[in-house]
């Protein structure tokens, strides 16, 4: 997956900024996200998990979070969420909504702070999400973060993720397949051969 995502970015920064794949060099903040050395208006963000990798790109920072819904326990919530996010979930009747739920709030705090450059720095329960209308607004030291904008949806009936990003509108996702990743990184590597030669 590590290998599948780093040749994703590849691809997803070269069709997005008509980049040439010698100038992406990859470099990191202070705590670890990873970004475009000396190119800051080419922003990503990568998740994997399970059977999904799934890249995120843009003009300004931007995080993106996957999680495949699997086994949870109503204590990790207790634990991690604040206390209106655990009413959010305690209030469907059913247990698989519940689960879905949760990962769709855990989902939106990791893009929210992947997007922030903290990871996993802070705690999750410092800042909370409210529905408002069916737009997700976040709440952080007791201020709206209205530059933000949230965007969940599910892969499959497994799997959520959920996007951060300042723009209030995002194109439709691309989905791909690991051969054709692979036809465009031969292709590149072909175009970048041929321009050495030429010179």
């Amino acid at each position: 997956r590590s290998i599948l995502a780093e040749i994703l970015i590849l691809y997803a920064i070269r069709k997005s900024f008509n980049a040439d794949t010698s100038e992406i060099k990859f470099d990191k903040l202070q705590y670890g996200k990873p970004v475009i050395k000396n190119h800051k208006e080419w922003c990503f963000n990568i998740s994997h998990s399970g059977n999904w990798v799934v890249c995120a790109v843009g003009d300004h920072p931007i995080g993106i979070d996957v999680e495949e819904m699997d086994v949870w326990y109503a204590s990790i919530a207790e634990h991690f969420f604040s206390i209106h996010e655990n009413k959010r979930i305690r209030k469907f009747s059913h247990e698989k909504d519940r689960m879905k739920e949760f990962f769709k709030l855990w989902t939106l705090k990791e893009s929210y702070l992947k997007k922030n450059g903290e990871g996993l720095r802070r705690r999750l329960d410092s800042f909370e999400f409210y529905s408002v209308e069916g737009k997700e607004i976040v709440i952080d030291n007791f201020v709206r973060c209205d530059e933000c904008n949230f965007f969940s949806f599910f892969l499959d009936e497994n799997y959520v993720v959920s996007l951060c990003c300042e723009s209030d509108e995002v194109t439709d996702m691309q989905v791909l397949e690991g051969n054709t990743l692979s036809e465009n990184i031969r292709e590149w590597k072909n175009l970048s051969s041929h321009s050495k030669n030429d010179s």
